[in-house]
Formats: C-alpha cells, structure tokens, sequence
C-alpha cells in the first residue's frame, strides 16, 4: 500500500477516517483518526489566532495524488488540511498580512515535539507556494508519540501565573462551577462565547469537554475529571 512518512494512502470511506468538527467555527474537516487531535488543534489556533474559517472554504481527506502526477498529496493519508482557500489560492504569494503570517509562525513554532516541527506550511514551499496548506511532516511514529506527550499547545493556552488548574472536578452538576479553572478548560477546548470564554461550566462547555475527551481517546463523560486534566497537560491535585 502506498504511503507518506509511514502514513497509508486511505480510500474515501475508510474506517481510519473520520469527520471532525473545529470548536469555535462550522467547519468540519475529515482526517486521519489516530492524528485528527493534532490537526483538529492546529485548525482550532489557526481560526483563533490567525483569521476565522470559512466552513465552505477548508479541506481534509482526499484521495488524489498532486496534480495528476505519480506522487499522492499528503491529503491522501488524512495528514494535511487546506484552509480557506479561496482567500489563499495555490501558487499566490502574499495572501496573508504580515501580523497573520507572523501567527502562522508563532503556530507551526508551537506545535512541535523534542525540536522538531510537526507542522510545514504550504506557504514555504520552494516549487509552487500553497498558502491555504498545512501537512504533518514527520514520520508517523513520530507524530504519534508527539500525541501521547501532548506537545502542543499555543501560548494563549498557557496556565496564568497566578492560578493552577486542576485543583477540582468541572461538572455542570455543581451550580457553583465557575471561575479561573473552567476558563482555562474552555480555552483549551476552543470554546468561545462572543469571543471570550465566561468561566461557567455550561451546557456547551460539558459538550466541548465531551467533545475533547472523545478526540483524546479518554471516557466520555463530560466531566473535566483528573484524565481530562492530564491530557490537558495539567497535573491534577485533588
């Protein structure tokens, strides 16, 4: 079977696909299960940081190979998204502004692991420059044990110098659930109410956990337990 980096080239229906939707937008792109985590954060910090996603815009799997030719495109295997294209077609130089592309590269500098970039944008390459492209470039076995140690994360998702999360559960059982510790939580998951999280743990504050512990792989339950919080890279302490 053909492959990219260890990644197999995957039919349109596979069951290594699934169909993922970015928190925060519309858009639902679908990727290779066992990276979607990775690229689901990436397009997550991309819509926050860099500009919105246009959900009509952005694309996932495709099983193709580049311009007809004998190489498959890194979409093939589900590791590579495109995002709004139509604002940055392929072969157009200088679609993002200075400050947008300075994000880009705060981003693919915050998502790597041990050094090494996980992430190359479309934007640095030397042939035909693809500015709405984002691909994993690593080995697989590389960008899975990225996952495992759960590397990425942007500076916005940082812990406040005053406040250590993880000092309880977050459950919307208990009327009192708000402050410092939720807002950290819905900043990881993407949640955003007119722009700023709110620090209630609401009814779509449950879903976006539901929604994180899904993609992490960890119990379904909506509750920002002691595993949701490790995956979060926070050390419980209750």
């Amino acid at each position: 079977m053909a492959s990219i980096n260890g990644f197999g080239v995957l039919p349109f229906g596979s069951s290594d696909l699934a169909k993922y939707k970015i928190p925060g937008s519309a858009t639902k792109l679908s990727l290779r299960r066992e990276v979607a985590s990775l690229i689901v954060e990436l397009a997550r910090d991309f819509h926050q940081t860099v500009e919105p996603l246009n959900p009509k815009s952005c694309w996932g799997h495709d099983h193709r190979k580049i311009d007809g030719g004998p190489n498959w495109s890194f979409h093939a295997p589900g590791i590579a998204i495109d995002l709004n294209a139509s604002d940055h077609p392929r072969g157009k130089h200088n679609t993002f502004s200075a400050n947008q592309e300075k994000s880009i590269r705060k981003l693919l500098k915050n998502y790597s692991f041990q050094g090494v970039r996980l992430f190359r944008w479309g934007g640095d390459f030397h042939t035909k420059v693809d500015e709405m492209h984002f691909e994993i470039i690593v080995p697989r076995s590389i960008a899975l044990k990225a996952i495992s140690s759960h590397p990425a994360g942007p500076v916005a998702h940082s812990t406040p110098p005053d406040h250590k999360p993880g000092s309880r559960a977050l459950s919307l059982t208990d009327p009192r659930m708000t402050g410092d510790d939720v807002e950290y939580a819905q900043r990881w998951i993407g949640e955003r109410r007119a722009g700023e999280p709110d620090s209630v743990f609401g009814t779509d504050t449950r879903e976006g956990v539901r929604w994180y512990q899904g993609l992490r792989g960890i119990p379904v339950t909506g509750v920002c337990d002691q595993e949701t919080w490790r995956n979060m890279r926070i050390k419980p302490t209750f």
